[in-house]
């Protein structure tokens, strides 16, 4: 999955758990053998979304998306979330950083 929002307002480290995208991901070999220590969760948001008032039959689109990225570091979780990404990721408008107890 491609990402067109490119502005992180959300994290969330969790203890590692693999999602499905990436488990499809590594069924192709990507050729690095990972501990999948961390769970990543990115929450980003659609400036197009935010910014529009209208509705479309009915319902109106949620103004975020949730991104999660498992990997061994913060590093290397940022690196390939960044080569998911359409445009460059920042992080200036971020609100919350939460860190779960297991972790």
């Amino acid at each position: 999955m491609k990402l067109k929002s490119k502005v992180c307002i959300g994290l969330a480290f969790d203890k590692g758990k693999q999602p499905f995208i990436e488990k499809k991901l590594n069924e192709q070999g990507d050729g690095y053998s990972k501990k999948d220590l961390i769970t990543a969760t990115n929450q980003f948001i659609t400036p197009q979304v935010a910014s529009s008032t209208t509705k479309q039959a009915g319902l109106q689109k949620q103004s975020y998306v949730n991104v999660s990225q498992t990997g061994d570091s913060v590093l290397q979780m940022t690196h390939e979330l960044s080569l998911r990404s359409e445009q460059p990721l920042t992080a200036h408008h971020m609100k919350v950083i939460v860190i779960s107890e297991e972790l």
